[in-house]
């Protein structure tokens, strides 16, 4: 079955040499055969005719199509016979499911790498946790905590100015004697007891207790706390159970909801940092506390202003999924098997693995059965253009040969006038000084001629002209007998009219092929285009995919195989029809 479809490839792409040049040669090669034995009646020897035979095959104006068409043959079963080759090697005979034993030892003759999908996606989702995971550098999260610090510290003072109208029965501001109370300083200690972590300063109190807001204290927290959102921190718990691997993250200015932040955005604009350059939030908190300064109520305010601080790189779940997926893409975890190496053996159990093996082998023969049917393609079109370049060449050349030889006719024939004229003119000045010495003897008579010496003189001009012409057909009409029969003006008739023949069939042959190549070339170019970008993708498909949509894409496959050969064998007909 595989040799008789590589014979039936071959016998579509080769021409036919049943035209006029094919009949002409072997005309000229039975008529070399003829001389040769009629000249050697022993027959002089295989190497004479052999001579023979091939001067008179180089002789004949066909022999550069015939010579293209043997290049297109020689290289069209340099192109077929490889991938026919290949196929009757040890390639399986049919289909096998798994589970199946094999009928035959099924041997690869080439190189191939067998994707396993189950490997491939544990190679990547491993190495994708080493890749830098992109995050996001917000500003809201300083907006944002600026804010609770400015909100907590009204409520704070809300509660404080509450207590002290409850004990002392009216409203803020307090009077002095007031304030110097022991009630008053039992109200705030127990404040205090209550607001842990809340630095409620001395000064604090008594702006409070004599009815002012507190700003003033207020503003110099918020200056700390701008301060302290200089630096850069990340969140302590990550979405979707994320750890970080990589010993480095992507950081991009922009903020959470900005959707036009982009895979391109981030390579252009993004930065990359150490790992340690962005610590968690907590972390970042714990050492500000311990880097603070050794004033009295330092560490206190501290740790109360850094309880607001927020992290401000957000982690961007889908660009660093997207940017995984990118980094990852090309990684594959496959098994490898050397050309000529066995894949199945006789009645082995074919497992998942194998039917991987055996439907890359299958894809990888299918695929390089194509590319062979588009080379042999491409060099038919090449040939078909270079028969057009040869026949146009052979009318440009006709054409200058019967420019010359109109001009060579032309001239010849200008030349042959102007002698004729001269000759014409040589004779009637002849006759002119003839007819004077005979109207000179007449005699001359006094009186008017009579009617008899007119009829004397219309006889003799008649006889003149007769000589005239008598003389003017001698002379004239054998030069140019002898012109017309001259042999070199027959063979420029006779060449003239052959080129002229020639030029009139390459002009319609050049017109006829132009016209099949304009038909052929573009559907059939985009066809095998089409299909062979069908076939890669079918292979991406079948290495992504895996094992659970094999069977589907086998038959995808299978389906563009069969329209592949169906434009073949149509491509076949054409090229019979034009021959």
């Amino acid at each position: 079955m595989v040799r008789q479809g590589a014979f039936e490839g071959r016998r579509l792409l080769l021409p036919r040499l049943g035209d006029i040049g094919h009949r002409s040669i072997i005309q000229k090669q039975r008529t070399s055969w003829t001389t040769t034995r009629s000249s050697h009646p022993l027959c002089g020897g295989l190497r004479s005719r052999a001579a023979a035979a091939a001067q008179g095959l180089l002789a004949s104006p066909a022999t550069p199509v015939l010579l293209l068409r043997l290049i297109s043959v020689v290289a069209t079963t340099a192109l077929v016979g490889p991938a026919s080759a290949a196929e009757e090697g040890g390639l399986p005979s049919r289909s096998y499911a798994i589970g199946d034993r094999a009928a035959e030892e099924i041997v690869t003759p080439y190189p191939l790498a067998v994707v396993d999908p189950a490997r491939t996606e544990a190679l990547r989702e491993a190495e994708a946790r080493k890749l830098p995971p992109i995050f996001r550098l917000t500003s809201l999260a300083a907006w944002r905590g600026e804010e609770l610090l400015r909100t907590d510290f009204a409520v704070r003072r809300q509660g404080f100015v509450a207590a002290l109208q409850a004990r002392f029965r009216h409203a803020v501001p307090l009077l002095t004697v007031e304030a110097s109370q022991p009630a008053f300083s039992t109200t705030v200690q127990s404040l205090r007891e209550e607001n842990r972590g809340f630095p409620l300063s001395q000064p604090l109190v008594e702006l409070w207790a004599f009815g002012d807001s507190g700003d003033l204290i207020l503003n110099s927290w918020v200056s700390r706390f701008r301060r302290m959102t200089n630096h850069l921190a990340r969140p302590d718990v990550f979405p979707g159970g994320e750890r970080l691997a990589s010993t480095s993250l992507r950081l991009v200015a922009g903020e959470e909801e900005d959707v036009r932040i982009s895979l391109a955005t981030v390579e252009s604009r993004g930065r990359t940092y150490a790992l340690p350059d962005v610590p968690p939030v907590s972390r970042l908190r714990e050492e500000l506390v311990r880097t603070a300064g050794a004033g009295v109520g330092e560490r206190e305010l501290t740790s109360y202003v850094v309880g607001f601080l927020q992290a401000n790189c957000v982690f961007d779940e889908e660009l660093t999924r997207l940017a995984r997926a990118r980094g990852t893409e090309s990684m594959r975890a496959a098994d490898r098997f050397e050309a000529g190496q066995v894949l199945v053996r006789q009645g082995e159990v074919i497992t998942p693995a194998l039917k991987r093996a055996l439907d890359e082998l299958r894809v990888r023969r299918q695929a390089d059965r194509s590319r062979a049917v588009a080379a042999a393609d491409q060099v038919r079109r090449e040939q078909v253009e270079q028969e057009i370049g040869a026949a146009r060449r052979s009318a440009a050349a006709s054409a200058r040969m019967n420019r010359w030889l109109l001009a060579g006719l032309l001239a010849v024939g200008g030349l042959l006038v102007v002698v004729g004229w001269r000759s014409w003119r040589i004779r009637r000045v002849g006759l002119g000084t003839l007819e004077s010495g005979e109207m000179s003897v007449l005699p001359a008579t006094a009186g008017p001629l009579d009617e008899e010496a007119w009829r004397q003189r219309a006889l003799l001009a008649e006889a003149r002209a007769d000589k005239a012409t008598s003389l003017l057909r001698s002379s004239l009409l054998p030069h140019l007998a002898r012109w017309m029969s001259n042999e070199v003006v027959q063979r420029l008739l006779l060449q003239r009219s052959e080129i002229l023949t020639s030029q009139q069939k390459a002009e319609r042959e050049v017109a006829d092929l132009a016209s099949r190549l304009d038909q052929l070339h573009a559907p059939l170019e985009d066809r095998l285009r089409a299909y062979e970008k069908r076939i890669a993708e079918l292979e991406g498909e079948l290495v992504v995919k895996g094992e659970q949509n094999a069977d589907l894409i086998k038959a995808r496959i299978e389906s563009t195989r069969k329209r592949l050969e169906g434009e073949r064998g149509e491509g076949s007909k054409d090229s019979l029809n034009w021959n």
